[in-house]
């Protein structure tokens, strides 16, 4: 018996290595750093810098609806087009508020995939903790592969944003920076769903609410200054319309005080 629990006792201590070692090189392979040029870096970079001069001069752009939760996080994207109407980079504008990130995540694609990505990040993840109590401001870039996965990563990162001019890019762990919600933001899916959630009066001005159902649902006002055959509708019987699919078209605005808001244009329901 003795020598069984001996034999058992071994095996575990076995596996527990066998794990502890699983654990240790695969956080190994995600701090990983690249400190060598890429083959291809020079021209990733100066693909980069094409994008943004041709994203400026075309000036065409598809920008979704400014999504926000009652906490105030929030979520805007823009996607950038050349005169083919194919999406150049796409830039993700957030806060996700006291348990996440702000900033702007910018996607910079050829043929359709991602090939370098650029973010300036107000870093909170070391806030109110015994590490620091303060947030840092860093820029990072990441280089992918054709398979679109992160071969390098270098990062500035200060502790004040007007820092970041005077500091270089240093090589640090591979980060991957997530194009996934970005997407369903400007699909209209999952939590980003555009739904009836109905019509408030502020100051005698309209504003279509419009978003997903739900405790934690994303929802965006959009400002109504005249009330089309659709809208009237939808105040005829807000109740019967509450949660129906439905697709809208707005503009972005910028009043003379600097007051920027999404201007309503036309809706309609969504079979």
């Amino acid at each position: 018996m003795n020598s069984i629990v001996k034999i058992l006792a071994s095996l575990i201590l076995v596996v527990s290595f066998l794990n502890l070692s699983s654990c240790s090189n695969e956080e190994k392979k995600n701090e990983k750093i690249v400190s060598t040029k890429l083959s291809q870096e020079d021209a990733m970079n100066a693909e980069m810098q094409a994008i943004d001069q041709e994203a400026e001069a075309v000036g065409k752009v598809a920008s979704s609806l400014r999504f926000t939760l009652e906490n105030g996080e929030f979520i805007v994207v823009t996607a950038h087009l050349s005169e083919k109407n194919e999406i150049l980079k796409i830039e993700e504008d957030f806060d996700d508020g006291q348990k996440g990130n702000a900033g702007k995540n910018t996607f910079y694609l050829k043929d359709g995939k991602v090939f370098l990505t650029r973010e300036y990040i107000d870093d909170r993840s070391k806030l109110n903790s015994k590490q620091d109590s303060v947030s840092q401001f860093v820029e990072r870039i990441s280089y992918y592969n054709k398979k679109e996965k992160v071969e390098k990563t270098i990062e500035k990162r200060v502790d004040f944003e007007d820092d970041l001019e005077d500091v270089s890019f240093v090589p640090v762990a591979l980060h991957e920076a997530k194009i996934d919600r970005a997407k369903r933001v400007l699909d209209q899916k999952d939590e980003f769903k555009i739904t009836f959630q109905g019509l408030i009066n502020v100051n005698a001005i309209h504003f279509l609410i419009v978003g997903s159902s739900g405790q934690d649902a994303y929802t965006s006002a959009i400002r109504v200054d005249y009330e089309d055959k659709f809208i009237q509708t939808l105040l005829a019987n807000q109740e019967k319309f509450m949660n129906r699919k439905i697709q809208v078209a707005f503009e972005n605005v910028v009043d003379q005080t600097g007051f920027q808001y999404q201007s309503y244009i036309e809706g309609k329901f969504v079979e």
